[in-house]
């Protein structure tokens, strides 16, 4: 008698890999490093400096980049704090004033954490790098370290613990909110950082414009 064998995966041109029972055999790695590099480019293209003989579609093209950039981050801001005025709400009154006033200078500190995070490596948190257990301690050096998506995260987190003060790497593990608080102080540095290039665009570049 013939041996029923189980269907394989098939993959169609542009398709993730699914196997034919119905479970997806990705693992979503390589759609988070295409977003990773997407996000990359298009910072990039924003932060690069034009040539100073840029035509006008060039310099429309670079100001729009910016003004989505900026809109998308303001609008992260803005559903990061209605997250954070509903969690605050749900609190009874006495216990909210308690723990804002206890977490008030911890929060200051990783958000200082967060910034120069963002000025020195990167201007966004990639997927999947909370929930933090420890310090990789991997070799930035090395080209290994962005092999895959876990090297990159081990790497994203090593640089990390290099500008973390002493006091807050306790913290890291046992304050919840900690990746949400860094999180929405990275993404307020980055639009701070993109409104001022947009100014500065128009200032720069603003006898071309005309």
């Amino acid at each position: 008698m013939p041996r029923h064998t189980r269907p394989g995966p098939v993959q169609d041109q542009g398709e993730e890999m699914i196997d034919l029972d119905g479970s997806d055999l990705s693992d979503g790695s390589g759609q988070e490093e295409d977003k990773e590099q997407r996000d990359q480019e298009q910072i990039m293209a924003i932060i690069l400096p034009l040539p100073p003989d840029a035509d006008i579609p060039a310099l429309c093209k670079a100001l729009s980049l910016a003004q989505r950039a900026l809109t998308k981050t303001d609008a992260d801001l803005h559903r990061v704090k209605k997250e954070l005025f509903t969690l605050t709400a749900a609190l009874p009154p006495k216990k909210r004033k308690g723990i804002l006033n206890k977490s008030h200078s911890l929060n200051e500190s990783i958000g200082q954490v967060a910034k120069k995070f963002a000025m020195l490596y990167r201007l966004w948190v990639i997927d999947g790098l909370f929930p933090i257990v420890n310090n990789t301690g991997v070799d930035l050096s090395s080209m290994t370290c962005w092999a895959s998506p876990e090297a990159k995260r081990n790497a994203v987190i090593t640089k990390l613990f290099t500008i973390m003060p002493r006091v807050l790497t306790k913290e890291i593990h046992a304050y919840k909110a900690f990746s949400s608080v860094f999180t929405s102080a990275l993404n307020q540095e980055r639009s701070n950082m993109l409104r001022a290039i947009k100014e500065a665009s128009t200032l720069v570049f603003a006898d071309k414009i005309q």
